[in-house]
């Protein structure tokens, strides 16, 4: 997976790739880099499975392993690429 992020405001931008298993189409789908990391920072696993299905429908964040008696998930809703 491409995981890249622009600043268009001070022309910044980073890219980084990313191992995961992905055995469907490819689709290009842009979530707010600032959503993602504090819902990422607030699950606090070493593992998540992020499940996406098309670049207009929500994505699932869940932890691969969940802690005892706690179910975790987060819901990312994409943003237009434009």
């Amino acid at each position: 997976m491409k995981l890249s992020s622009q600043d268009l405001d001070y022309n910044r931008s980073a890219q980084e790739d990313l191992s995961c298993v992905y055995d469907n189409q490819p689709i290009e789908i842009a979530f707010n880099a600032q959503f993602m990391g504090q819902m990422l920072q607030s699950m606090d696993y070493e593992e998540v499975h992020i499940l996406m299905t098309d670049q207009k429908k929500p994505a699932l964040i869940v932890p691969v392993e969940q802690a005892d008696g706690i179910d975790a998930i987060a819901l990312l809703m994409p943003v237009l690429i434009g």
